[in-house]
């Protein structure tokens, strides 16, 4: 594949018929008669050697990164003759197809997966079992209410102390530390009335994250909540944080939230305390029954993120296996099973 070796220049075609305006922070290509447009895209532009070479040029640029045309015209590159270009662009089409094929298939199972658990858990809650009581979130809580941001946002955070949970660390079932805001015993003790304990559950109560739920997680603690988030604590021995987590953030009862949210008419959508202490939810009396079906969404839950991790793995191993082929492609590897 190393017939001719010619600077990246050289390729461009000073006509084009295209017409139309491009952002300054592009570079428009059109190639020449010397090399296929798809041989270029697939096997050169996608390579790890032309990316390595403009993140090293972006790197050493003075101001803001980046690269420019003349630095890109510069890069030497190994051209075939046009009628091995045509044998490799045939070759890298049918491998991309396959690869594609194979994605798609790896996606649609992944979503299988995750439709699954969530199908099952709306299953529970939609279809309440006899001798489910009926009461007010406010009748089995013990505390329902929402903090507020320090005088000064962002740029009051802190990278350590007291957390301060928002809504970004707030998802169905799943705390996540990334983001997580820290401020001062100065601001945390203006915030003492959010205070978290184990096992408070946590809402999300306002904006395009409202209804999202989970359980605060004790490493995190001592922790406050802004006002995005509501502290949900419930009665001692009347119902698992677990168990009311759950139910939450079933399909039933979210839609139920957002349908709740949604009314006064306001252009944001928000939950106030009033709406969360009145709300309503169908829950076995007996701990121990609540316990088993908890159980029974954490086992299904955990076999779930298995089939997502072995997805997503075989996912990232076709990304990579396109990767391969088009490097063996640059380097002249690339063989036919002809």
């Amino acid at each position: 594949m190393r017939d001719t070796v010619l600077q990246f220049s050289r390729l461009f075609s000073k006509k084009s018929t295209l017409k139309g305006d491009f952002a300054s922070y592009l570079i428009k290509v059109h190639i020449n008669n010397e090399i296929l447009t798809k041989i270029l895209f697939l096997s050169f532009l996608q390579t790890s050697n032309i990316q390595y070479y403009i993140i090293s040029l972006s790197e050493r640029a003075a101001g803001q990164s980046g690269v420019n045309k003349r630095a890109l015209q510069q890069y030497p590159i190994d051209l075939p003759p046009l009628s091995e270009q045509k044998r490799i662009v045939k070759i890298l089409v049918e491998a991309f197809a396959a690869i594609d094929q194979a994605k798609a298939n790896a996606e649609k199972n992944l979503q299988n997966s995750r439709e699954l658990f969530d199908a099952y858990l709306n299953k529970v809650f939609a279809n309440p079992g006899d001798g489910w009581e009926e009461k007010k979130i406010g009748e089995i809580t013990t505390k329902i209410g929402s903090g507020a941001t320090p005088r000064g946002g962002n740029k009051s955070y802190k990278t350590e102390g007291v957390a301060l949970i928002r809504s970004l660390n707030v998802y169905d079932r799943e705390f996540r530390k990334e983001k997580l805001a820290f401020i001062n015993d100065e601001q945390a003790q203006k915030l003492s009335n959010v205070t978290l304990i184990e096992d408070d559950v946590l809402l999300n109560i306002t904006g395009a994250s409202i209804a999202r739920c989970c359980i605060v997680l004790s490493e995190y603690l001592p922790a406050r909540v802004n006002q995005h988030v509501s502290i949900i604590r419930i009665v001692s021995k009347t119902i698992l944080p677990k168990f009311l987590n759950y139910l939450l953030t079933s399909k039933v009862y979210k839609d139920k939230l957002l349908q709740t949210g949604e009314k006064g008419g306001a252009t944001r959508q928000a939950l106030t305390k009033s709406q969360i202490e009145n709300f309503s939810i169908l829950y076995p009396p007996s701990i121990s029954e609540q316990q088993k079906i908890v159980s029974k969404l954490e086992d299904l839950s955990l076999e779930s993120q298995k089939l997502e991790a072995i997805y997503q793995q075989k996912l990232a191993n076709l990304e990579e296996l396109k990767k391969s082929i088009l490097q063996k492609a640059f380097n002249g590897q690339l063989k036919s099973d002809n």
